[in-house]
């Protein structure tokens, strides 16, 4: 059976905890996305070598260097997907410090999943132009 999402490039996952991942990947493919899902930025820069991905949703700790770091990879990566990081505050700070490390958008820890649809529904009908 066909979903409304079956025309559409892949949904990169980036999340550390597996259990946290798993469970997010089988809401999301259950809503019609197909998802692919790494625990570490490494692995999601190799998988974006390999394939384009509509969009990324990266769980951050915003404090830390080299998670931020790895945020800018990620971007420098993949001009053209749109970036939704998690985050557990997404405060004002939080989103531009955000924005200024690459990302499109911020959703508050725990992900709500009918947030987190909504964002991809919306960014799947809008392609991001690179900068």
């Amino acid at each position: 059976m066909r979903t409304p999402h079956d025309d559409l490039f892949p949904v990169l996952l980036l999340e550390p905890n597996p259990a946290s991942a798993a469970q997010l990947v089988s809401v999301l493919v259950a809503a019609g996305f197909r998802v692919h899902s790494e625990a570490t930025a490494e692995s999601a820069l190799q998988a974006l070598h390999e394939t384009f991905f509509f969009a990324l949703t990266v769980v951050a700790d915003l404090s830390d260097k080299d998670c931020l770091a790895a945020l800018a990879a990620l971007r420098r990566r993949a001009p053209r997907s749109r970036m939704i990081v998690a985050t557990p505050h997404c405060d004002a700070h939080a989103c531009n410090l955000i924005h200024r490390h690459g990302g499109d958008a911020c959703v508050a820890l725990p992900i709500s999943a009918e947030d987190l649809i909504s964002r991809l529904e919306a960014f799947q009908s809008r392609p991001r132009t690179s900068f």
